[in-house]
Formats: C-alpha cells, sequence, structure tokens
C-alpha cells in the first residue's frame, strides 16, 4: 500500500537535497508520515492499520532511490587562516 506514495515521498525528498537540506533516515520517516496523513491518514499504524513507517524502510527507500551516507569532510573542521579578522 505505501508503494503508492513512494513517488511522492522521493519527489519531496529530492527537493530537499536539491535545495541543500540534509536526508537521513528521520527526515524520510517523516516525510512519509506527513505525506500519508495528509492524502490517507487511516494507512497508518497509528490509525489502526498495519502499516509502520520503520527506520529500515527509510534506509530500504533511500538505497531504491539511491542516495547513500556521506561521510563529512575534514576541511568542514577546520577554520579559514582569516577567520579572526
Amino acid at each position: 500500500m505505501l508503494l503508492e506514495y513512494d513517488q511522492d515521498v522521493s519527489r519531496y525528498i529530492k527537493s530537499l537535497r536539491e535545495a541543500g537540506g540534509i536526508v537521513n533516515r528521520s527526515i524520510v520517516i517523516a516525510a512519509a508520515k506527513g505525506i500519508v496523513s495528509h492524502k490517507n491518514p487511516v494507512l497508518l499504524k497509528e490509525h489502526g492499520d498495519p502499516i509502520s513507517i520503520s527506520s529500515s524502510w527509510a534506509e530500504s527507500f533511500l538505497r531504491r532511490i539511491g542516495y547513500v551516507k556521506r561521510k563529512g569532510t575534514k576541511a568542514a573542521h577546520k577554520l579559514p587562516e582569516n577567520f579572526l579578522k
């Protein structure tokens, strides 16, 4: 049943990343719950249906749309030489 909303969630997540936003499992879970709640809230486990949007689902979703975990760069940890000027 959740597959019906994959495209909507995918569009939202891709636009979020293109805008420079952070995308992780928590964001995907929140986005999916928000989209499903808006379109058909009775589908969610909270409302009695067996559909549960879990961390493992979010990880699988990110793999399906081709996103992988990024490792932070060390350059971001250094302050520029002229930072205090």
